[in-house]
């Protein structure tokens, strides 16, 4: 039997075998906003496939697409990860909707993200965000991220 995370037969194993609606809350919470919130570059780049694609929304602004080896009009993926790891961050109040079929995960939650003293950014003040992202996996890896960013105290008056 073909585990549920082989979108596309092949003769390798996934990486991280994702078979349970649980396998895939584990992998969102714990390998990828995990290393995210450790700021371990290599476990999140390990978590995306090597054509992964990150896309993120905040308000109005342009769209960001972030990859492994970004094209025209794209950025390194690197650069997302660096400007975290200037943050202590706390991911909480997850809310997870798993299609085991598709592959896809979507998740709302809670972000707070406060400057570590002394770091690049310790002049902002800390701030509360309400997510949501759109997971595709391929072969047990992320290969489209979707995020949207939300600072509901930040739309000023």
């Amino acid at each position: 039997m073909q585990p549920r995370n082989e979108a596309a037969p092949g003769p390798a194993a996934p990486d991280f075998p994702l078979d349970t609606r649980e396998d895939y809350i584990h992998f969102v919470e714990q390998r990828y906003f995990g290393a995210v919130r450790a700021a371990d570059h290599d476990a999140v780049l390990a978590t995306f496939a090597p054509d992964a694609k990150l896309v993120g929304y905040m308000g109005d602004a342009p769209a960001r697409i972030m990859t492994l080896q970004p094209g025209p009009g794209e950025e390194p993926l690197t650069e997302f990860m660096q400007f975290a790891a200037h943050f202590e961050l706390t991911y909480q109040d997850f809310v997870h909707f798993v299609d085991l079929d598709a592959h896809r995960v979507a998740s709302h939650f809670t972000l707070l993200m406060v400057p570590r003293p002394g770091g690049l950014m310790a002049h902002m003040p800390g701030r509360m965000m309400r997510n949501c992202n759109f997971f595709q996996f391929r072969r047990g890896r992320l290969s489209d991220v979707i995020a949207y960013f939300s600072n509901p105290g930040g739309a000023g008056p």
